[in-house]
């Protein structure tokens, strides 16, 4: 029996020793409370070392860690004058009045041409001749006038004298000095007809074809006349006169920048053509209108051209340079946005410091304006606020 058993007991014991051996397992529930007890433990941890630098008092933060106040920068809110620098883009134009674009007021033909391209004139130039019917029907009726009116004013002061010497009656005398009024004013109708066209009322003959003149002073741009053309009052114009010493540049500023921009205002304006040689302009309107589609305002600047370095039709680069007096420009460092707020911290005491929300315009150069939320004295944090969010 022993000898049975002995075989049998060392199977067992082989068996045993054949099996793997496993390691002890942790359940996965067991893992998850002690990744939330040592998060817990760090946020407690994090907790205490806040309590032990920040003491939240009536909105205010009080720093007790010594290291932390030496890495805060502080500054004194002064209102100061800010030169503003604003580019944008417009467009050359003549000035208004230094432009024309010569049509004729009677239908013609051209029998004669005086002037040709870039001819430097004076106002009241001769530009070319037409043969016009019904020109020659209103000097007609002109001379008619002139003549009527010669007539009626010789029969008006014989009556007079007359009717001074109590030999007419005064009904006699009336009717003459009313025919001379009705005749007056007919001729000078016709007379000033006459001027509108700029024509010379001295020497005006039903002989003479209509002449053309220029209504200002500048130089020929433009020249379509043909000899024999045939022109009617609804054509094109076939002439331009233009006076470009002088210019008008119209750009555009949007909604945003407005307040950058000021009624005589100096302003550069520089030509893709000629970029080193700038020109100086000044603000003369700002408009009233805004465009609905660009959501911007035109602006008029005139200025100088005497070498017509502008052209007209022209886009030119705009630098706008306003000066703003007592205004406070804080850097851009010191504020911080949350959502759509911006805030900086002021300091408020000896190591406290409190959140101040404030409404700030990026003026270039790092730097912010500001429009509501300071006042002159405040003391902000322009450098370190990070630690204080």
């Amino acid at each position: 029996m022993p000898r049975i058993l002995l075989p049998i007991l060392l199977l067992i014991i082989v068996s045993c020793n054949n099996q793997p051996v496993h390691e002890k397992t942790v359940p996965d529930h067991t893992r998850e409370r002690t990744g939330q007890r040592r998060r817990r433990e760090a946020k407690r941890r994090q907790e205490e070392h806040r309590h032990e630098i920040f003491h939240l008092k009536n909105d205010s933060l009080r720093v007790r860690d010594p290291l932390l106040l030496a890495n805060l920068k502080t500054d004194v809110v002064h209102p100061r004058e800010y030169h503003y620098e604003l580019t944008t883009f417009g467009i050359v134009k003549p000035v208004p009045g230094n432009y024309a674009e010569v049509s004729v007021p009677f239908d013609g033909r051209i029998i004669r041409s005086n002037v040709k391209l870039g001819q430097k004139i004076a106002a009241g130039t001769p530009l070319f001749e037409i043969f016009s019917p019904d020109y020659l029907e209103s000097v007609r009726t002109f001379l008619e006038a002139k003549r009527e009116k010669e007539i009626r004013e010789i029969n008006y002061r014989r009556k007079k004298d007359l009717f001074d010497s109590e030999i007419i009656s005064r009904k006699e005398y009336e009717e003459a000095r009313l025919e001379y009024d009705l005749a007056d004013k007919e001729f000078e109708k016709n007379l000033e007809l006459l001027k509108i066209y700029k024509q010379d009322t001295d020497n005006v003959d039903i002989s003479r074809p209509f002449s053309v003149v220029s209504p200002i002073a500048g130089e020929i741009v433009r020249n379509e006349i043909m000899v024999g053309q045939f022109l009617r009052t609804d054509a094109e114009p076939v002439i331009t006169v233009a006076s470009l010493d002088r210019v008008r540049i119209v750009a555009n500023v949007k909604e945003k920048d407005l307040y950058a921009v000021g009624a005589d205002d100096e302003v550069e304006i520089i030509s893709e053509s000629m970029p080193d040689r700038p020109l100086r302009g000044r603000i003369i309107y700002i408009s009233d209108i805004m465009n609905e589609q660009t959501r911007s305002v035109e602006v008029y600047v005139e200025c100088g051209n005497p070498d017509k370095i502008l052209k007209s039709g022209m886009f030119v680069t705009v630098n706008f340079r306003h000066t703003m007096k007592d205004v406070i420009i804080i850097p851009s460092e010191a504020v911080y946005q949350d959502s759509e707020v911006c805030y900086l911290f002021l300091q408020t005491g000896e190591g406290a410091y409190a959140r101040r929300e404030v409404s700030v315009k990026s003026v270039g150069n790092n730097l912010l304006l500001v429009r509501s939320g300071l006042d002159k004295g405040n003391i902000i944090v322009t450098d370190g606020g990070i630690y204080l969010r």
